[in-house]
């Protein structure tokens, strides 16, 4: 299976998306408003909180460090940060509540 990048043309709430930029900037979204509440099934996923979230998550989470050049992994014992993308396991289904602005 070949697997490549798909320029969308909507964005969906509560679904997570890589965006290329060449320079740094801001984009206004409209649409749908969140509730922060996303049921993930068993896996890896992609999450990016609205709000800092204190929960089990982070035992699980992977970010990106710019700065090196590489994936971290967040420490457990502090929360997942607004305006932040993480790569989460979840080990089993759950229901998430990511918060709401």
């Amino acid at each position: 299976m070949v697997q490549r990048y798909v320029e969308e043309e909507f964005v969906n709430a509560e679904t997570g998306y890589w965006i290329h930029a060449d320079t740094a900037g801001a984009a206004a979204l409209t649409g749908a408003a969140a509730n922060g509440l996303v049921k993930l099934p068993g896996g890896w996923h992609l999450l990016g909180p609205a709000v800092e979230r204190a929960h089990g998550l982070a035992a699980h989470a992977w970010y990106w460090d710019a700065a090196v050049q590489r994936l971290r992994r967040q420490n457990p014992d502090q929360s997942l940060l607004p305006g932040s993308a993480y790569w989460v396991w979840s080990p089993v289904s759950a229901l998430v509540d990511l918060g709401v602005e």
